[in-house]
């Protein structure tokens, strides 16, 4: 069995909007907070259950706007100046559901999505060889 290695590996993808330590979401912070709760809560209402939860987030939004896809650039050439707030939550956070409605953007997500979710799997099998055999894998989306 697993024992007290981790069992359960739990990718959470975030949704619309820049959601990294510069923003004013920053995901791993809050997905930081919900692992820790969820440990507490594990170890009080499931004592038997032996192997450990991890969690890790899929940024994807990076990828399409700093990436080699470069949107931003193009973005902040266009839009209006002004309230800066509103700027960057229009080129953050509008333009990304506008994006993930274009098949050619939609699929720049998708792919990103895609090889984050391998790659943490892949690294999670290499650092805990028995989760190759019989870990559990979980997907949460926030907010797509």
């Amino acid at each position: 069995g697993i024992n007290a290695e981790y069992g359960h590996l739990v990718l959470v993808v975030h949704g619309i909007g820049d959601q990294t330590e510069e923003s004013w979401f920053d995901l791993k912070k809050y997905v930081k907070g919900f692992a820790n709760q969820f440990e507490f809560m594990s170890a009080s209402h499931f004592p038997d259950v032996k192997y450990r939860t991890v969690f890790r987030t899929i940024q994807w939004h990076s990828s399409l706007h700093r990436g080699r896809n470069g949107l931003d650039r193009a973005i902040q050439k266009i839009t209006p100046k002004g309230i800066d707030y509103l700027r960057s939550f229009g080129n953050t956070t509008v333009l990304d559901v506008l994006y993930f409605m274009s098949p050619k953007h939609a699929q720049i997500i998708i792919d990103e999505v895609i090889s984050q979710l391998n790659d943490r799997y892949e690294v999670m099998c290499k650092t805990y060889p028995e989760f190759a055999k019989e870990g559990k894998v979980s997907v949460i989306g926030h907010s797509l």
